[in-house]
This record gives structure tokens, C-alpha cells and sequence, in this order.
């Protein structure tokens, strides 16, 4: 989506072709708005359709196994994102997690002003701690531990503030913490940081709470081996009675990605008590473009298999909802996991539980359990 002011239309691309991403700027300006925050994705940066943008601050989370069907290699797609920060002018601001071995790296390929943060005690300028996770949504408190670099001549003094979240999520803290530094690079109050996080109201499928009533239901976008991670280390904190998941295999990316996805599960599987898992292709949801091949069905099931996990599997994505909906008690937490094939999720699921409701109940509670679908984009078009 392309935000201009009060006007929103669709992108079409992560990061729109350079054209139109150059006209996009244009109205921005033409608009007197301040301000353009955009996601400069590898692609992005490798086909040169931000090659005419010059940053004034560059953020990197974290940098994941992904996009390799793209760049041939990780060594390509690590040199691709690299670029962001490698291009920054001098004086220009650099805000890297270390936290992440390889955003880490990125402090040798850059002449910007260098901005560290760390949310789990690694040496950084910026720190977290006191983190709780315990209902999903983050509260925690930021940390500045030396003076801060800025676009202009006047530095950020040490200081702390506490940050609560509306999310759910340890990606949220981390995007929080970024955005926090953003703020007070571009002198914003701590007063407006703080408020700004509170009232922001997440991404859809990204650890989104969709259903939180006898029990929780997430949605959440698994789409490289990192991101899988940190969604079930957040489970990890969480407090819950039974974990369920049920997983869509990542058609279309081949069988280094969907191993590597696999065995981002298993790695956790233990951690978070896990003994079965549920799983689908989704074949009746997915374009052509998406669909998952034998060979990808193969080695997801091969890695889970070997790691002791039971595997419900199911062809369609609606019949494996139903099914494992059907398993939850009061006080489980069910997450729904995966990209294309698991984008009409919560639609499947919400309508299912609305459908099985009395008349009298679905007065009651309907409006309320359908909610999350209201503004939703993914998966509402059949």
C-alpha cells in the first residue's frame, strides 16, 4: 500500500518499480508532507529501483535466509541488502540491530552514523530490558546508554523510558525499538514515542491475535527460517495452557527454503513442549505460482518426521482449520503459520467459529469474533 497524506492505493510490489516509486515521491512532496518511510526490500535494491533515492536514515532488523530463489545465493542476497546502508552519505544515519550476526556486519559497510540496539543484552548503544511477553503484547523498557548521533549537529542524551505495546510479538519489540531510535533521531518527544507505539494497532499476519476468547488463535506470516524463530521464541514467553500449529508449506520456493523452514520448527519444537503439528498445502487457496510441489511436500515432512513430531497433514487448508479447531480447550493458543497458503486463514477459521454458534450467540458475540476481517486484505478474495 502507498500512503500519500489521506489517500491510500495499492503498490503492487514491496518496493514499486523505480518510475513509479520516483512519482509516488513526487506527490509526497507535491503534498508538503515531511516525512516518506518506505520498505526497501533486496529485489528492490538489486534491480536498481531505488538506485535515485538518497536515505537520510536506513534501519535493518535482521537479515534472514530468504529470497534465495531470487539471488542464487545468501553471499547475493546479503550483498543486495547491504546496499542500503552501503549507499548512506556520510552524516546520514545507520540503525542496526546486533542482536543479528549478519545486520552486525553491516556496521564495516557503511560511512553513516552508526546507531546500535540490542533487546537481548548484547553491547549496543540502545538496550532493552525488563522485557515481559507474558500475554504476547510487549512492555519493556528502552534504554539509551550513550549520547546519540543525529541528522544535525546536537546529540541524543543517555536516557530511559518504559514502552508498552498493543501487538504481540518479540518482532514488535524490535520494530518498536527501532522506531523508537527513529523518533529520536528526528526529535521527537519521548512523550509522542511512547504514545505513538501504544495506539499503533500491528500488521496483519504478523503475529496478529484474531480470535482471544476460551482460547487464542495468531496469524502469522512464517516466511523465512528467522522470522519463524522469533514468532515461537514470543510463544515461548507467552503464558498458555496447550500449543497447536497448524503449518502451510511454503509452495512455489523450493527445497532449501522450505528445509530451512523446517527445521526453524523442529528447533523450537522441543523449547515449546510441541509433539504433533498439524499441516497443509492449502491447495485450494494458492495460485499457480504458489503451489506446493512434491519434492517440498517431501522434505518438510522428512525434517518434522525425524525430529519425533506427529504430522496431521491435509491437502485443503479449510478441512485442517476445522479439524484443528476442533482440538482446543479453554486456555490453548492455536497458531496459524504460514505465507500464501495460509493468507484466507482467518477468515476460514473466524466464519467456522461464528458458523458453529447458536442464532442467540452469534447475536451476542458475532460482530465482536468477525471483527478482525473487517479492514483484512489477505486471503477475502476467493
Amino acid at each position: 500500500m502507498i500512503k500519500k497524506g489521506d489517500t491510500v492505493e495499492e503498490a503492487g510490489l514491496t518496493t514499486p518499480e523505480s518510475l513509479d516509486l520516483q512519482k509516488f515521491l513526487y506527490d509526497m512532496k507535491e503534498k508538503n508532507l515531511p516525512y516518506c518511510t518506505m520498505e526497501v526490500s533486496s529485489s528492490g535494491l538489486e534491480l536498481n529501483r531505488v538506485s535515485a533515492v538518497e536515505y537520510d536514515i536506513a534501519v535493518v532488523n535482521n537479515i534472514a535466509r530468504d529470497h534465495i530463489d531470487l539471488h542464487g545465493s545468501f553471499e547475493n542476497y546479503f550483498s543486495a541488502k547491504k546496499q542500503l546502508v552501503a549507499n548512506l552519505q556520510p552524516g546520514k544515519i545507520a540503525i542496526l540491530n546486533v542482536d543479528c550476526p549478519q545486520t552486525r556486519k553491516l556496521i564495516n559497510f557503511t560511512n553513516a552514523r552508526v546507531i546500535t540496539y540490542s533487546v537481548k543484552g548484547n553491547d549496543a548503544m540502545v538496550q532493552v530490558s525488563d522485557m515481559d511477553l507474558s500475554t504476547g503484547k510487549g512492555y519493556f523498557k528502552l534504554n539509551v546508554t550513550e549520547p546519540l548521533p543525529t541528522l544535525h549537529n546536537h546529540r541524543i542524551q543517555a536516557q530511559s523510558m518504559t514502552i508498552q505495546l498493543s501487538v504481540l510479538g518479540l518482532h514488535n519489540v524490535y520494530n518498536a525499538t527501532s522506531a523508537a531510535i527513529t523518533g529520536l533521531v528526528l526529535n521527537e518527544t519521548p512523550e509522542t514515542i511512547k504514545q505513538e507505539l501504544l495506539n499503533f494497532g500491528g500488521v496483519e499476519r504478523r503475529f496478529q491475535l484474531i480470535y482471544n476468547q476460551e482460547y487464542k488463535i495468531i496469524d502469522d506470516h512464517f516466511a523465512n527460517s528467522g522470522n519463524i524463530s522469533v514468532t515461537l521464541e514470543t510463544l515461548r514467553y507467552m503464558d498458555y495452557k496447550n500449543l497447536k500449529i497448524l503449518y502451510a508449506i511454503r509452495g512455489g520456493r523450493g527445497t532449501t527454503v522450505n528445509s530451512e523452514n523446517a527445521k526453524a520448527i523442529v528447533e523450537w519444537a522441543e523449547k515449546l513442549n510441541l509433539r504433533e503439528i498439524f499441516v497443509t498445502s492449502s491447495v485450494e487457496c494458492v495460485g499457480k505460482y504458489d503451489e506446493v510441489s512434491e519434492s517440498e511436500q517431501q522434505v518438510t515432512f522428512s525434517i518434522l518426521e525425524e525430529a519425533g513430531l506427529k504430522i496431521h497433514y491435509f491437502e485443503t487448508l479449510e478441512k485442517a482449520i476445522k479439524e484443528v479447531i476442533t482440538e482446543l480447550s479453554t486456555g490453548d493458543v492455536l497458531l496459524l503459520a504460514g505465507c500464501q497458503g495460509m493468507d484466507h486463514g482467518a477468515r476460514i477459521a473466524l466464519h467456522y467459529i461464528y458458523n458453529n454458534l447458536s442464532t442467540t450467540e452469534q447475536a451476542i458475540r458475532g460482530r465482536e469474533i468477525l471483527a478482525p476481517l473487517k479492514n483484512r486484505v489477505a486471503g477475502m478474495v476467493q
